[in-house]
């Protein structure tokens, strides 16, 4: 009977013993998944800086792999992979990556990130129902986020991504008011959650995107001066974060904060000059022409820069030119081929000096004319409309 009495006093005790046991095997397997992944995530980042983006999506895709696609250690791998897709323009693989993240979600704040991310990214692929929904979805996070203690912590970040979604959306939905507003409340919870906690990553890349979206909205609208305004108050934080980030692939993005497309003047390389030899929008702003016109021949300067889903016919470049006094700009609508770009406006400028007081608008039709009746050797005619048809002349054409 004793016996019988310690058996069954000890059986919980073992089942106890082996709870905590498990627990701790468990504990100590959470702890090497994630030691696993941060050790992954330096391998990636590496050959990210070293600008290998083979090796990198290879060591994050079999990182996700070896951890386990549902694993929550993976939610950091998945982060990197998004931006792998992000930083190059692929929106539809970026949202793919986030659907899968959300599987490996724990936590108020990596569901937030999860939120955030396909509120913003819908929109990118004018999915605006799917956007809907997730604005939804991120509009009740954001209630229940005001209840917990993180909330007077980081209150003006989550503040800061729910209003880069909602500007994402209003810039897509072609509402230029209503994104410059968002984008501007973007950039004043990122910048106070900032002044607050300087080295929090994810307000730097708010910061980056919100001052990018805002330049947009604003160019859009043909409110220049506010966009200058935007890159002198922005520009020394956003240089400070391009110095800091580990992500080369980024600044490209970071540079379009500051509306750097630009025109190559010329190649420092070659002509030894300090500059970098690149005319940008910013330059161009703080200029005072009197040209009667500009010929921006090149490439497509009259196509959208895309800040409206493709509805603004004019880029910020081309609008920079006449902030900055010129009467007239003839501009093109795609990447034109180069002989016929020579001919073309030389001949303009020849038919206006030789007919003085002939219009701009006319001389650009003559010489397209002339140039229609050349031949371009055996195998096409400068005929075709890929030739002439892309110049545009915007603004005074007398």
């Amino acid at each position: 009977m004793r016996k019988l009495l310690c058996c069954a006093w000890l059986r919980p005790g073992l089942i106890v013993g082996l709870l905590f046991a498990m627990l701790s095997v468990q504990a100590q397997e959470r702890q090497a998944m994630s030691e696993l992944a941060r050790l992954i995530m330096e391998q990636a980042l590496v050959a990210r800086e070293e600008n290998d983006s083979s090796r990198e999506f290879e060591i994050l895709e079999q990182g996700i792999q070896a951890i386990g696609a549902e694993n929550p250690a993976s939610f950091r791998l998945y982060q990197r992979l998004g931006e792998f897709y992000a930083d190059r323009g692929n929106v539809y693989q970026a949202i793919r990556v986030v659907e899968m993240q959300q599987k490996t979600v724990r936590s108020p704040s990596q569901e937030f990130i999860v939120r955030v991310k396909l509120a913003s990214l819908y929109p990118n692929l004018y999915q605006m129902e799917k956007a809907k929904v997730a604005a939804q979805n991120l509009r009740e996070l954001m209630v229940r986020l005001r209840a917990t203690p993180g909330w007077q912590k980081l209150g003006s970040y989550w503040q800061a991504g729910a209003a880069l979604a909602g500007a994402t959306y209003q810039t897509r939905a072609g509402h230029l008011e209503q994104a410059e507003a968002g984008w501007r409340a973007c950039l004043s919870f990122a910048s106070n959650h900032l002044a607050e906690n300087p080295e929090h990553a994810g307000a730097q890349f708010y910061l980056v995107d919100c001052t990018s979206g805002l330049l947009g909205a604003l160019v859009a609208a043909g409110k220049l001066a506010e966009a200058g305004a935007v890159v002198a108050q922005q520009r020394a934080e956003i240089e400070k974060i391009a110095q800091v980030a580990r992500r080369p692939a980024m600044l490209p993005r970071v540079a379009a904060s500051f509306g750097r497309v630009a025109l190559a003047l010329a190649n420092p390389q070659l002509t030894g000059d300090t500059e970098d030899g690149m005319l940008t929008m910013e330059e161009v702003l703080g200029l005072q022409l009197r040209a009667d016109w500009v010929v921006l021949s090149a490439c497509n300067k009259a196509a959208s820069d895309g800040a409206v889903g493709g509805a603004e016919s004019f880029s910020g470049l081309g609008r920079a030119f006449f902030f900055a006094g010129a009467r007239a700009l003839l501009v093109t609508s795609w990447a034109v081929e180069t002989e016929s770009a020579r001919m073309l406006t030389t001949d303009i400028f020849k038919r206006q000096l030789d007919q003085l007081g002939l219009s701009r608008s006319l001389a650009l039709q003559q010489a397209s004319m002339a140039l229609m009746k050349k031949s371009a050797g055996k195998e096409y005619s400068y005929a075709h409309p890929m030739f002439w048809a892309p110049y545009v002349l915007v603004g005074d054409g007398s």
